[in-house]
Parts: C-alpha cells; structure tokens; sequence
C-alpha cells in the first residue's frame, strides 16, 4: 500500500469518497468504513464509525467476535473483517519484490 493512510469503504460519487481499497461488491461495508494509518514500519487501523464494525484477528484462529473500539496496530497476516463477506490480509512487503 502507498501512502500514510488508507481508506476502506464503498465509492460514491454524490458523498465524494473514493477509498484506496474500494469495497463496492459488499454492501455491508459503510462507504467510509475503516482507515489504516502507517506507524513505523507497520500499520494502524482505526474503524469510521461504520455500521457494521470492524474486526481483526490473526491468520490463524478464530473469526473474532467483538468489533475493534479504537485504533489498532496491526502486525503482519493480521486479518480484517468487514461488511458482510469482506477479508483483507495484511502482509508485509518483501524487498525483493
């Protein structure tokens, strides 16, 4: 991902919210859901006030089942749950890419 911070959500032209990870197929997702903010080397996410919350675990587990309350950091193969279906794995980039 580019930037200091990232926005989740669905597009909509009359709102004007164009998010960097558009969720347009989920319409569980608010259109400004989620937003990760780059912290040293990792990343923070922070839910929007969404309707439907936002919720992290790791890789491996179980799908979590309360919502995050405020800004979260996030380590590499953390998960993001949003919306009705929408999973999106943090992983961190390889420098030989």
């Amino acid at each position: 991902m580019r930037g200091s911070r990232v926005l989740i959500g669905r597009h909509s032209e009359v709102k004007a919210v164009a998010p960097h990870i558009d969720c347009d197929l989920d319409a569980g997702v608010s259109r400004r859901h989620a937003q990760l903010t780059r912290h040293n080397l990792g990343w923070v996410v922070e839910d929007l006030g969404s309707a439907n919350g936002t919720y992290v675990s790791a890789a491996i587990g179980d799908i979590p089942d309360d919502p995050i309350e405020a800004g979260l950091t996030l380590s590499s193969g953390a998960v993001l749950y949003l919306g009705s279906w929408t999973r999106i794995v943090l992983r961190q980039e390889s420098i030989f890419a």
